[in-house]
C-alpha cells in the first residue's frame, strides 16, 4: 500500500504542475466572453495608471501562489514597458478579482489575454513564456 501511494502522488503532482501550460495559443471572438463595459469596470481594480481606450488591453491573469506566474512576472513587466505605446498592460490577480477571471473563463494561470475593445476580438495564451515567445505572441495578437 505504501509503495503505491508515492507513485500516485508523484503522478498527481506532475499533472497539476503541467496543466497550467499545456493549452494552445488561439484567437477567439470576445463577444461570448465579456463586454467592453465589463473590461472598464474592472480596470479600477488593477494596476493600470492611465488607460488609452484606443489601444488593446493585455491582461496577465496570475496568482501570488503560482510558480509559473512568478517566473513570467519579470518578462511581463519588461515587455510591458517596451510595448507601452502599442497596448495597455494590466496584471490581474485571480484571487482578488475572481469575477473578471470568471468572465474570461480563466481555468489556469498564468493566462495572457490581448483584448481589442473596438473590434471585440481577443487572443489568449496560457502558461509562462520566454521574453521572445511573449513578444512573438504580442506581435501576432496586436496586428490590426
Amino acid at each position: 500500500m505504501i509503495i503505491m501511494k508515492r507513485p500516485m502522488l508523484f503522478i498527481a503532482a506532475l499533472a497539476i504542475f503541467a496543466c497550467g501550460s499545456c493549452q494552445p495559443k488561439n484567437k477567439y471572438d470576445q463577444s461570448e466572453a465579456v463586454s467592453t463595459d465589463s473590461i472598464a469596470a474592472y480596470e479600477s481594480k488593477t494596476t493600470v495608471k492611465e488607460v488609452d481606450n484606443n489601444l488593446p488591453i493585455v491582461y496577465d491573469f496570475s496568482a501570488v501562489w503560482c510558480g509559473p506566474c512568478k517566473l513570467f512576472a519579470p518578462v511581463f513587466e519588461k515587455v510591458s514597458r517596451e510595448y507601452a505605446d502599442k497596448a495597455n498592460f494590466v496584471k490581474v490577480d485571480v484571487d482578488t478579482n475572481p469575477e473578471l477571471a470568471q468572465q474570461w473563463n480563466i481555468r489556469s494561470v498564468p493566462t495572457i489575454i490581448v483584448a481589442h475593445p473596438s473590434t471585440r476580438q481577443y487572443a489568449m495564451a496560457q502558461g509562462a513564456m520566454s521574453e521572445e515567445d511573449f513578444k512573438a505572441f504580442l506581435d501576432q495578437a496586436l496586428k490590426p
